[in-house]
């Protein structure tokens, strides 16, 4: 690995590496040690240098926003949930799942199986692909426009103003939208 040579005194860098970590503190509100992330600033700083172009911008403007966003990437590959999870999470519409051991789960059941109990149940896993190929199969009997709207929507999980967003529609007409394609789904599919 070669050396590379800062743009910028020790001490800035250090000050832009402290600056990103702090901003990220305060947006976690301390779930991580702030050792942890000026740590995490500080290996994000270092790995823009190379790609610097001072024609473009001046350092301490550039490592600090790389060095955030490194930080950003590091505490997203820290966290097991998918981020719509996460967000769900937060906003309380949902729990983290609680993870046990296999040796828990084995404790709680003490009685020996029969292979045939463990083998050929009835998975739930397959339900969910035949209903997602019942969904795909629905959503192409709709126009495009309505399938995108159904699949940020009602599957993407994502709000109305991030559904009118992604569509380039506004807020309003999505809703409208929405209302007369659950109507004609209901009314297609036999659906009170």
């Amino acid at each position: 690995m070669e050396a590379t040579t800062l743009p910028v005194p020790l001490d800035v860098a250090r000050q832009i590496a402290k600056g990103a970590a702090v901003r990220m503190y305060g947006r976690l509100r301390g779930q991580v040690p702030f050792e942890d992330l000026e740590a995490e600033a500080w290996v994000g700083l270092l790995r823009c240098v190379p790609r610097f172009d001072e024609s473009r911008s001046k350092f301490e403007t550039y490592a600090g926003t790389k060095s955030y966003f490194h930080l950003l990437d590091w505490i997203r590959d820290q966290s097991f949930l998918p981020r719509l999870e996460q967000v769900k999470v937060r906003a309380g519409l949902a729990q983290a799942p609680q993870f046990r051991s296999l040796s828990t789960v084995l404790a709680e059941d003490n009685r020996p199986q029969m292979l045939g109990e463990t083998i050929g149940a009835d998975d739930a896993s397959l339900r969910q692909v035949d209903d997602a190929d019942q969904v795909e199969w629905i959503l192409s009997t709709l126009k495009p426009m309505d399938a995108a709207i159904a699949r940020f929507y009602f599957l993407g999980g994502l709000t109305m103003r991030a559904t009118a967003e992604e569509v380039g529609l506004s807020e309003s007409r999505i809703s409208q939208r929405v209302c007369k394609l659950v109507a004609r789904l209901r009314e297609r599919f036999g659906v009170a």
